[in-house]
This record gives structure tokens, C-alpha cells and sequence, in this order.
């Protein structure tokens, strides 16, 4: 059985959302991030089998086949847009910092 996947409400606000995510994990906003994982979440490139997006806590997934936030993407999990800021806010803050950086207040 497949699960259900929900087209996202409102791409333009969540794109910029998510923006924050991939410029903090890949250096720049990307449409086409590349493979980073740390204990809360994983994101991978675009296309592939599983999910491009987990938030390992819920389980939250987006998949994006072409590009992130393209007319095809999906998401496993209805959220709201507070619930989606929440989630990529847990996952910036997941992020560690390099040793030997100063604070980066992006």
C-alpha cells in the first residue's frame, strides 16, 4: 500500500521557508540541494526512491522528483505553515557549526 502524499499549500511561502535549510547546509538557497544528514533530519538530490526531505522526530517527508517545490512536489503529512517554520527551524538550529568559525547570525 502507498502512503498518502498532499500537494503543498502555499509553494511560494514554504520554498522560502526551506530556502533557509538548504543556504544553511549547501551554502546558497538551491533548487537541487545536495546529500546532508545529521540526527534530526535528511535531505537528498532531487528524483530518487525515498523522501528528498525527513524530519527524523515525526516522520514529516517532502519529495520533490524534479526540483524542490516544483508542482510535483509532495508531502506525507498535511502541516500548516507554522508547523513547517517550526519544523525547518529545529533543523537550522540542528546544524553544527564548523570548529574554529565565529558565530554566524544568518
Amino acid at each position: 500500500m502507498s502512503k498518502e502524499l498532499f500537494p503543498i499549500p502555499n509553494r511560494g511561502s514554504w520554498e522560502n521557508i526551506f530556502f533557509r535549510l538548504t543556504k544553511k547546509t549547501q551554502g546558497t538557497a538551491t533548487y537541487s540541494p545536495s546529500r546532508f544528514e545529521n540526527e534530526v533530519f535528511l535531505i537528498t538530490e532531487p528524483g530518487g526512491n525515498g523522501p528528498n526531505f525527513l524530519y527524523k522526530p515525526t516522520g514529516f517527508e517532502i519529495y520533490y522528483p524534479d526540483s524542490v517545490f516544483r508542482v510535483s512536489t509532495r508531502i506525507n503529512q498535511s502541516l500548516t505553515a507554522k508547523q513547517f517554520i517550526s519544523i525547518i527551524s529545529k533543523c537550522v538550529k540542528s546544524i553544527k557549526k564548523p570548529k574554529g568559525k565565529k558565530n554566524d547570525k544568518s
